[in-house]
């Protein structure tokens, strides 16, 4: 598996990488230039693909992926969402919500917990059609492009399809050129329905890679009409269960000749899940995310330099259900996983 290859997504006629960045983290948890550097980074790591929403980092994800693709623009592939509105803050304050956070987080973590709950709150969910091309005008606005290659509706339910004008409008923009392809980001379970009901709006399925489950082999190997499918959240709760599992037990060394590895440091194990994604969703692609540049690269060359072997995966996956079967709190992570900075 290496970090440049590319996959056709079924029924979209969108090339792009098998494995993809997502952008989440940005202008949230760091500021505008570190935002930037972190899509370079992901950038010269062979990665091509990009995903974003309205929601994240107040738009300001939207605003620092823009401004990264200018004259690259035909060399990547993005895609945001809408349906789930931030609160609205003036452009010119965007940069300046990244560094309140970080003093936040270095002097008061309390008050982030519950500033991030306020926000939270403050959050407006809207499927209309006069929404939803509100937002979409916003995003094209903040990405600085005239198209998206997918355009998602971010945490929707089968409900929320119900307005024709909604899937009209949607339909339009296809039509227009203005979205390459539509596509739900949501749950399995609402993905699966809004797949069967709406095929041509769940033209790509958006959907959590959780642990071990078959719905998502059932959604992707579909035989009839399988869909465009990426998988995200792959690495940060996997991590941590790991990491503290190999801490209680001791265990690392032991996994470590198991798996083939001559350690299990936070870029093995990030380079061994990324690479159990991607064969667990061989048609589409995979997203991770981080807030260290340094491990991008060092993920993303850990995953390239394993080759298949189904004992591998055995041994993983045994280490995985091991590891989620603990029990024991995970707060405690090694410092080499810590450094990691990793998410998604």
């Amino acid at each position: 598996m290496s970090e440049g290859e590319t996959i056709l997504l079924p029924g979209t006629g969108i090339e792009t990488t098998r494995l993809g960045f997502g952008t989440a983290l940005l202008m949230g948890t760091v500021e505008w230039d570190d935002s930037l550097r972190l899509l370079e980074a992901a950038y010269d790591s062979g990665i091509r693909h990009f995903d974003t929403a309205r929601l994240y980092g107040y738009g300001g994800a939207e605003q620092a992926l823009g401004a990264f693709m200018k004259g690259r623009r035909d060399r990547v592939t993005v895609a945001t969402k809408l349906g789930l509105n931030p609160p609205v803050v003036p452009g010119g304050l965007l940069r300046a919500k990244a560094v309140t956070r970080r003093i936040v987080e270095r002097w008061a973590p309390g008050l982030r917990a519950r500033l991030g709950r306020g926000t939270r709150g403050m959050v407006e969910r809207s499927f209309t059609p006069e929404s939803a091309r509100a937002a979409f005008e916003r995003s094209l606005a903040a990405l600085d492009t005239d198209y998206v290659d997918i355009l998602f509706l971010h945490d929707c339910q089968p409900p929320d399809l119900e307005d024709a004008a909604l899937t009209d409008y949607l339909l339009g923009l296809k039509e227009a050129g203005r979205v390459r392809a539509l596509g739900v980001a949501t749950d399995l379970a609402a993905a699966a329905s809004l797949r069967r009901s709406h095929p041509e709006i769940a033209q790509v399925v958006q959907v959590a890679a959780a642990h071990d489950d078959p719905a998502i082999a059932a959604l992707v190997g579909n035989p009839g009409a399988p869909p465009a499918t990426i998988t995200h959240s792959i690495l940060a709760e996997r991590l941590r269960l790991v990491a503290g599992h190999l801490r209680r037990t001791d265990a690392e060394a032991a996994w470590a000749r198991r798996l083939g590895c001559a350690s299990l440091d936070g870029a093995t194990l990030a380079g061994l899940l990324i690479d159990r994604a991607m064969r667990r969703n061989p048609g589409g692609v995979v997203l991770f995310s981080t807030t260290n540049r340094e491990r991008i690269a060092a993920n993303v060359e850990a995953m390239s330099a394993l080759s298949p072997s189904s004992e591998r995966d055995d041994a993983l996956d045994r280490l995985l259900a091991e590891a989620a079967g603990d029990g024991e709190p995970t707060a405690a992570i090694p410092a080499s996983v810590r450094a990691g900075g990793v998410a998604g």
